[in-house]
């Protein structure tokens, strides 16, 4: 859900693709948290309960070489 408090959960909708790294920016571009994942299908937990309060961009990167930009807040 946006807002979160404690995890993301991050879902590709193609079952063929899977989901490579994230990033968590700030809104000015920042990284925040970077995770390269290795068995991560089309769907991943991510912690943020070391991020402070506040709205960030989540920058997913696809194996295929797509990147997916979503804006979350954290409460």
């Amino acid at each position: 859900p946006n807002p979160t408090e404690k995890v993301i959960t991050v879902n590709c909708k193609s079952e063929t693709c899977k989901i490579s790294s994230i990033e968590i920016l700030s809104l000015t571009g920042q990284a925040i948290q970077s995770l390269r994942l290795k068995d991560c299908n089309n769907q991943c937990l991510v912690s943020i309960a070391d991020v402070s309060r506040g709205c960030y961009f989540l920058k997913t990167y696809l194996d295929n070489g797509e990147v997916i930009t979503k804006k979350v807040c954290i409460q």
